[in-house]
């Protein structure tokens, strides 16, 4: 058809593709080829009737997704993200940590993660990762080193060196808490996936050959733990790893 001079009417073209499909005796073929041929052709487009206007090169396009998705659920607020639809008009559940005889002080039971996270927005980083770490060793004093009250602090101090923009420690902590989720909820968790997004996240900020390098392999490892990863992703990921590593580039790298 495509080699013919000239484009078949619609009904040999019905007629062809009846033909075509193998239809056993006595198949009803709607609309029939008498029907097809009553119809009205459609008007020849007008050369002069103008088209849609061209779009403006200067009007903004739709908002691009935040890429760094890794969960967050521990910090006030989360609830009311349009990205939490699940939580959405809940109430953050206090952290573990916040239990009675904390010796951090403050008011027995209080949530300590809107205190620390506005430390964080304030930019008194180095505040709030100190008490984010106190909590954190408190938390596995009392729970354990393992656990799910554990790992979330350490996702806390993770998310807080991003903020931050220390991304070095930020993909480590990041590494870590995906590990201890995998060890603790298998490879289909949700958090898990959260957690080596988090770390992936922060792992493409890195712009020091050397610190790719250094965490590359843990979070290649991570990924390929992942079954229902995107393979593109592991395969950027161990793509930007191997160019690392190449000699002769700079010390800095480009993302």
């Amino acid at each position: 058809m495509r080699r013919g001079p000239a484009r078949p009417a619609d009904v040999q073209l019905h007629a062809l593709a009846a033909g075509a499909a193998g239809l056993p005796p006595g198949a009803l073929v709607l609309p029939t080829a008498r029907e097809l041929s009553m119809r009205p052709a459609p008007p020849p487009p007008d050369p002069y009737e103008p088209g849609p206007p061209p779009p403006d090169p200067y009007e903004p396009g739709p908002p691009t997704p935040d890429p760094y998705r890794p969960g967050g659920q521990w910090w006030p607020g989360y609830g009311d993200r349009p990205d939490s639809a699940p939580n959405a008009g809940a109430a953050p559940t206090p952290a573990a940590g916040a239990v009675v005889g904390s010796p951090l002080g403050g008011v027995p039971g209080e949530d300590p993660r809107p205190h620390i996270h506005a430390l964080a927005t304030g930019g008194r980083h180095l505040e709030a990762a100190a008490l984010a770490r106190a909590w954190e060793e408190h938390v596995q004093h009392t729970y354990g080193c393992s656990s799910v009250e554990a790992v979330e602090w350490a996702e806390i101090r993770a998310d807080l060196a991003r903020m931050a923009g220390d991304f070095p420690v930020a993909t480590g902590l990041w590494i870590g808490a995906c590990r201890a989720r995998l060890a603790g909820q298998g490879v289909a968790g949700p958090e898990v996936h959260a957690a080596a997004a988090g770390a992936l996240y922060c792992w493409t900020q890195l712009k020091d050959r050397a610190s790719v390098v250094e965490s590359g392999p843990e979070l290649v490892a991570v990924l390929r733990s992942l079954p229902a990863l995107d393979p593109r992703l592991l395969r950027l990921t161990q793509a930007r790893l191997d160019a690392s590593r190449a000699p002769g580039l700079p010390r800095a790298v480009r993302t």
